[in-house]
């Protein structure tokens, strides 16, 4: 933004000009506006205190005696004794005021940049948070179905109380078609294996009208070979007891 000051017309034949001229010649018509514009730009506050004679004649150009300048603009009314233009703020207060507007919104700009970057701080905390997580549900999945084999099928079968033949059936069926559930992969067979006992118990039943299923010749040669035993083992009680 290009600044300015207020020079008033008749600086050039003002009493304070025509005494500086006095004491430094020519450089009275251009030091005290080049001054002016230094301090709009870089001290809008008008204070010269911190500045030196040799910094301030270098800052505007003034290639002569430095520590005579300044004693020249303080005579002629141009610098007050504190180093401070004088009646900066009544003819120049406005470069202060722009000076701290430009501050607050500096401020606020860096605010605004650093909150925008905190957030996106977060969000890229938030994002890693939500992929470690992901990593890790992903480096430790469900367990993978692993088909049974036969003999798995025929124990747990035994232990449920489904016949072998059945057990045959079920491994067979769900073998051929690649353990599947309609279109889906198998996740449980034990579960799969106790729905084809419901199933099968349910037709059983169906099937013989609720009376008892007629036993093989097998499990019948096994009845038969029990009840020998036990009348052989009375027998031996009775004989036992007529000894004594």
């Amino acid at each position: 933004m290009s600044l300015y000051v207020k020079v008033f017309t008749n600086f050039y034949t003002h009493r304070k000009t025509m005494r500086l001229r006095a004491l430094l010649g020519e450089d009275a018509f251009w030091i005290p506006p080049r001054i002016w514009a230094y301090a709009a730009e870089n001290q809008p506050d008008g204070d010269f205190s911190s500045y030196s004679d040799g910094e301030l004649a270098g800052l505007i150009g003034y290639s002569k005696d430095a520590t005579s300048m300044l004693q020249a603009l303080l005579q002629a009314g141009f610098m007050d004794p504190d180093r401070k233009v004088h009646d900066w703020a009544e003819h120049n207060s406005f470069h202060k005021v722009f000076s701290d507007r430009a501050r607050c919104a500096a401020i606020a700009k860096w605010e605004k940049e650093r909150t925008k970057e905190k957030e996106k701080k977060g969000d890229e905390m938030r994002r890693d948070e939500a992929s470690i997580a992901s990593s890790m549900l992903q480096a430790s999945p469900k367990a993978r179905f692993v088909p049974p084999d036969f003999e798995t099928v025929q124990f747990h079968a035994v232990k449920i109380g489904l016949p072998e033949s059945e057990a045959l059936k079920f491994f067979n069926y769900y073998g051929s078609n690649g353990w599947r559930v309609g279109k889906n992969p198998m996740k449980n067979w034990a579960m799969a294996i106790a729905g084809w006992k419901v199933r099968w118990e349910t037709e059983r039943k169906t099937s013989f009208n609720g009376k008892p299923e007629p036993k093989s010749i097998l499990e019948q040669n096994m009845d038969d070979l029990l009840k020998r035993a036990q009348q052989l083992e009375k027998r031996t009680q009775s004989r036992n007891h007529a000894n004594d």
